[in-house]
């Protein structure tokens, strides 16, 4: 059953060992709570312990689903909100860091939408202008007003949530943008030329680049440390750090990573596609086939 701190919206972190710093406490047990039955391919997750809601993305719409109750699958979503225009096909959404919007974005689509989870109907309250771009990655920093994107052609869009206007077009990958993750004033990118790149907004100066030997398929930032993840189409997962040039090889899984993040090995019986973590790091969702599983994560 699901224990109330699962929902909290800060994360308490549990004691650790005697004498040991709460920060070194780890993961103990994972346990499958939810299957749910999105009923197609799962390209994205996320998920929100302060709503107590799930999101996944299918090519054909985003399914919401409620984390109340009991049940053990939930093939009934809350909401459907599906692709409206003809031919076209969702790829991504993002969970704002305070789970009060949440942001689309796909393939022939004139923009990236951003829908109003706090109204007492979802619709969207914004559009983010992106006209003959293919969107492959979201991001946001709401403490800035800035929303960002990447695109096949390889290009970074940054808008200004005030005014929905584009505050910067980022180029410089010939084979396009597959992943991206934003730390402060850097961005991250990821490329099928399997080069790191490191924007700083602050400057019009070139990215900073470290060339790695396969292809870059998906980034994760740590909260509290200055590490990048980074999972590559030869099955390789490596740390990267932020402030330097240091990087270890993790991980080596016999097929392509496809998503990462900073969370316990959850696992599952077919390929994940896509994952996401809980604010307060007690619930991960992971999108797998046509399903999505949720898990609770013991300290």
């Amino acid at each position: 059953s699901w224990d109330p701190e699962d929902f909290e919206d800060t994360w308490k972190r549990p004691d650790a060992l005697p004498g040991q710093s709460k920060r070194l406490a780890i993961p103990c047990k994972l346990e499958k709570m939810r299957i749910l039955a999105h009923g197609e391919l799962v390209v994205a997750t996320a998920i929100s312990s302060f709503t107590r809601h799930v999101f996944t993305c299918g090519r054909r719409g985003i399914k919401v689903w409620s984390l109340t109750g009991q049940v053990a699958e939930d093939r009934f979503p809350e909401s459907h909100l599906p692709v409206q225009t003809p031919g076209a096909f969702l790829r991504a959404c993002l969970l704002s860091s305070n789970s009060r919007s949440l942001l689309t974005g796909g393939y022939n689509l004139a923009s990236v939408s951003v829908w109003d989870l706090a109204a007492p109907s979802l619709h969207v309250k914004e559009q983010l202008p992106c006209a003959g771009l293919n969107c492959q990655a979201l991001d946001a920093n709401l403490d800035a007003n800035l929303a960002f994107a990447s695109f096949t052609n390889g290009v970074v869009r940054i808008w200004d949530l005030r005014d929905h206007s584009v505050v910067r077009d980022l180029t410089g990958y010939p084979d396009g943008v597959k992943s991206m993750v934003v730390k402060g004033y850097n961005i991250w990118t990821g490329g099928l030329d399997a080069c790191l790149r490191c924007w700083d907004q602050r400057t019009i100066m070139k990215p900073l680049e470290y060339q790695f030997e396969s292809q870059i398929m998906s980034l994760s930032h740590s909260p509290q440390e200055d590490w990048l993840l980074l999972g590559m189409a030869n099955g390789q997962q490596w740390l990267q750090s932020t402030s330097g040039s240091e990087r270890h090889m993790v991980g080596q899984k016999d097929g392509v990573i496809l998503s990462t993040k900073f969370s316990p090995f959850v696992p599952e019986t077919s390929p994940i596609t896509c994952c996401d973590v809980s604010s307060n790091n007690r619930l991960i969702v992971t999108g797998s086939g046509e399903h999505a599983s949720v898990y609770q994560i013991t300290y």
